[in-house]
């Protein structure tokens, strides 16, 4: 389970039982009953919860997940007026044959890391979770389905290419949210 995840369930935890305190009296107007047998304890699962989210919560989870995204995220990005910013680490992938499965070149992407004070900042993905138009709902068993809107802006990112895939040694820039043309370099760096 992704570490972003165990944030949402627990911050969902609090606001159900935020939710019951002070106005019900102990919990029973909020749908908590006791199970007849208790819960067996062959099916507990250590560090591990369950929360039940109305349509009604879930519409506030969508409509403040700007406001919502420090918690949640938990250090795992920078937050700054609802703009949350990631550092994408330097990868590679593979090129392989089709047919016999062989690796026939790499591509690397962000291959010297992220740079976020370079202009335009390098390997660095900003989401504006604050103007977000989101819909959040449940899908059968047990999923949520999120849709909606969300600006993402990506501004450079550095490609390389070995093997095959030598052609590629290019800089994809964005400007104004258009794509520009890439800057080839027909030399290795």
């Amino acid at each position: 389970m992704p570490r972003w995840s165990t944030h949402v369930l627990f911050i969902l935890f609090l606001v159900i039982f935020g939710g019951c305190a002070g106005s019900c009296s102990s919990c029973s107007g909020c749908g908590v009953t006791p199970l007849p047998a208790g819960f067996p304890k062959e099916s507990r699962i250590d560090n591990a919860t369950s929360v039940r989210v109305t349509k009604t919560g879930l519409e506030f989870i969508a409509q403040n997940i700007g406001g919502l995204a420090p918690s949640l995220l938990g250090g795992a990005g920078q937050v700054a007026a609802g703009v949350v910013t990631f550092e994408v680490p330097p990868s590679e992938s593979d090129i392989k044959d089709p047919i016999f499965g062989a690796k026939l070149g790499t591509v690397k992407i962000c291959p010297d890391g992220p740079k976020p004070n370079a202009n335009p900042p390098e390997c660095v993905v900003e989401a504006d979770l604050g103007k977000a138009k989101l819909t959040i709902t449940t899908a059968a068993p047990h999923n949520l389905k999120v849709g909606g809107t969300l600006a993402v802006r990506l501004q450079k990112i550095p490609l390389k290419g070995t093997g095959v895939a030598g052609f590629v040694n290019s800089e994809v820039v964005l400007t104004k949210g258009e794509s520009a043309a890439p800057r080839n370099s027909p030399t290795s760096r």
